[in-house]
């Protein structure tokens, strides 16, 4: 095999694996703190929709207070997940 192929194919399987029980079960996953994920999945989505590229202030937080936040993501990941 080529020198190039191999890190590519060694990459793409151990993707494959790693995701395999999302192809397997795609139910949604829950967890303690899945609702926390889920209003700021959307709260920065509606962030990025309105315009701001990196939206770092969350306005519906906190009973309409807001919240500052802390984004470990790209927003790109973020806007391709949220709804």
């Amino acid at each position: 095999m080529n020198k190039t192929v191999m890190p590519i194919l060694i990459l793409s399987l151990s993707a494959l694996y790693s995701i395999t029980p999302f192809l397997l079960y795609p139910e949604f996953p829950f967890g303690g703190d899945i609702h926390n994920h889920i209003n700021w999945a959307k709260q920065v989505s509606t962030g990025i929709r309105e315009g701001v590229i990196y939206p770092r202030w969350l306005a519906e937080s906190n009973n309409g207070y807001g919240s500052p936040t802390t984004i470990f993501y790209s927003p790109l990941f973020i806007s391709l997940q949220a709804p």
